[in-house]
């Protein structure tokens, strides 16, 4: 019987112990003290029902040191029934979970009309359950798990005093956090699985064997779930195991049942796609985050409750295009910008947001850096500073569109890879040279002279990687050092055919765009916390393109930069960060100085060309 059963509720007079506590000297069954506490050090918890008065039964108990085992204690003189399903719901648990110990037959059978499914016995059986006990692993002994519960009971009695759920939830400072290390709570984890049912959306019953291998398999994304709030630590209240975005094992101890931490991890997970086996108590919706969840709560009373909203911390590092979104949204002191910049010599320093520059700076010293900064005099420490890993960003966006147009080049002392110059027309290649030297092929405004070049290419040699093999290693350097907290956007360029510039670089960029986009997809797959947003999804004609695949009018940006502030709002659960997208009528500003600035340009080509 005992398998099953999570939680005790004993009557008193007659049954705990000999005699009616409100006429008499009552005596406890002698049994009662190691089977009170062995069951609590097995992880099944007690509590009482009776008719009585509330403080004698109070204080006997004390004396007997029993007290303190009881949860949700129900004494006053109204009828059974109805208080047993009030306090099986206050503790969060199902009736199937529950054995009602009464020698009352009739309170037995009222348990039973109120409590449907709850099991029942007489005082008869309390040897029985003694022989029970003795087959189950007493794995509690510190009564960690009673400790838990009086941190729920006391949490229920202080809910009174708020008007709503909602307003005591706010005022709970309720923390969740996720562990992704499951294998050192294997223990636990196989508890959760074998004995969780109301919030086990799942109900896959693996064995502890099966989820070793589970947890272990690269394949599989799997967490615990930790919580606690103003009240207390309710420790370890939930598992989940995603494979390809489906769940294996989705579910949550019933200790947590209300604060709606299910629903916040759904959301948080990416909404995988669970097949929900037989009945659970709270379904789940793909378009709502507690909000009340993971939020710093000051002075937490009915009257007086100070929410303070979270402002996401974010980098934007990239080129042009992530400048361009970044004028639509509005901006706080919590977003740090590393864009392409014009340095003091004039030089256009673009390589700082390219994968293998910033793979490079993370992983050698500063006195090889220092090196490679003295090959030659456009290389700039610019290239190589970057705060990525800092770990107070919640959010990084990453733009990609220099992995598809800046060349790879190994430098051949040492075998550090760098990117600079055309991917298509590498400033190794001799080919090359008079081109960068005249500005046929764009040279950054550096002005390139002939030795310069020729000892340049005497150091450095290009590194092919046309299939962006190089570009999925630096992804995997990167995203071993970020901290397992920081979530990684990839900004995807355009795989829509641009006709506006044709030369040898921008021919088949789209394809390239392509290539270069599904190999990224297709390795972000199985890794928690890295997104992609693809700008093919905003392009519907080539009147996007301003003038080449990676230049977009000013709509392709604003509606960019709304799908990165919602994107925003997912991964940190609040709709209220701080960043936001300006108003359209800014978008309609942006766009006729767009065309004022076109005109303006074209005016002074004409008035150029007629001096």
């Amino acid at each position: 019987m005992l398998e099953c059963i999570k939680l005790i509720v004993w009557d008193l007079d007659g049954t705990l112990w000999k005699g009616v506590i409100s006429e008499e000297k009552v005596i406890l069954d002698d049994r009662i003290p190691e089977l009170i506490s062995g069951l609590t050090k097995a992880g099944i918890m007690n509590s009482v029902c009776s008719k009585n008065d509330f403080d004698d039964v109070r204080k006997y108990l004390i004396q007997e040191k029993l007290w303190d085992y009881f949860i949700f204690p129900s004494v006053n003189w109204t009828p059974k029934g109805k208080r047993l399903a009030d306090l099986i719901s206050a503790a969060g648990l199902r009736a199937e979970n529950v054995l009602f110990v009464d020698d009352n037959i009739q309170n037995l059978e009222e348990a039973q009309f109120y409590c449907k499914g709850i099991h029942t016995c007489l005082p008869d059986m309390i040897g029985q359950l003694m022989l029970e006990l003795r087959q189950l692993p007493q794995r509690d002994n510190s009564n960690k798990r009673l400790k838990q519960y009086k941190i729920l009971e006391n949490r229920q009695i202080l809910r009174k005093d708020f008007s709503s759920n909602e307003e005591f939830l706010m005022s709970s400072d309720i923390i969740v956090e996720i562990d992704y290390d499951c294998e050192k709570n294997l223990d636990r984890i196989a508890e959760l699985v074998a004995r969780t049912n109301q919030l086990n959306y799942t109900k896959n019953r693996d064995d502890r064997k099966k989820l070793s291998d589970l947890i272990r398999n690269p394949e599989t994304i799997t967490g615990t779930v930790h919580v606690r709030d103003i009240y207390g630590d309710y420790g370890i209240v939930g598992f989940f195991a995603l494979q390809n975005n489906r769940a294996v094992h989705f579910l949550f101890s019933c200790r947590i049942l209300g604060m709606q931490v299910e629903q916040y991890i759904y959301v948080m997970t990416g909404c995988p796609v669970i097949d929900v086996k037989g009945e659970v108590v709270t379904p789940l919706k793909q378009d709502v985050l507690p909000s009340w969840i993971n939020q710093t709560v000051k002075n937490g009373t009915a009257n007086n409750i100070k929410q303070s909203i979270k402002e996401a911390r974010i980098l934007l590092k990239g080129p042009c295009d992530l400048n361009q979104i970044f004028s639509f949204i509005n901006t706080n002191k919590n977003i740090v910008t590393e864009f392409t910049i014009t340095d003091d010599r004039g030089y256009l320093v673009q390589e700082g947001h390219n994968l293998a520059n910033i793979v490079t700076s993370l992983t050698v010293s500063e006195e090889r850096l220092k090196e490679i900064e003295a090959d030659a005099r456009w290389i700039t420490e610019k290239w190589f500073r970057t705060d990525i890993l800092d770990d107070s960003f919640d959010i990084i966006f990453l733009s990609t569109l220099s992995e598809s147009s800046l060349a790879r080049l190994r430098r051949k002392a040492t075998g550090e890879i760098i990117a600079h110059s055309d991917r298509y027309c590498p400033i190794t290649n001799e080919l090359y040279h008079n081109q960068y030297i005249s500005g046929r092929i764009f040279d950054e405004n550096i002005g390139y002279t002939s030795d310069e070049l020729k000892e340049f290419s005497s150091k450095y040699e290009y590194v092919m990687d046309a299939e962006y093999e190089e570009t999925i290693r630096c992804l995997d350097v990167l995203y071993g050092k970020l901290g397992k907290n920081v979530s990684l956007v990839l900004m995807l360029g355009s795989e829509y055919y641009c006709g506006k510039m044709t030369g040898s670089s921008y021919k088949n960029r789209h394809l390239e765009h392509k290539k270069l986009n599904d190999k990224i997809a297709s390795w972000a797959l199985d890794k928690h916390n890295v997104y992609t947003i693809n700008y093919t999804e905003y392009i519907h004609g080539q009147e996007d393109y301003v003038d080449q695949i990676d230049h977009f009018q000013k709509r392709v940006y604003y509606d960019f930069a709304k799908e990165l502030v919602q994107l925003t709002w997912k991964i940190t659960g609040n709709p209220r960060e701080g960043v936001s997208v300006k108003d359209r009528k800014y978008l309609i500003q942006a766009e006729y100085m767009e065309k004022v600035k076109r005109i303006m340009r074209q005016l002074y080509r004409m008035f150029q060309r007629r001096r």
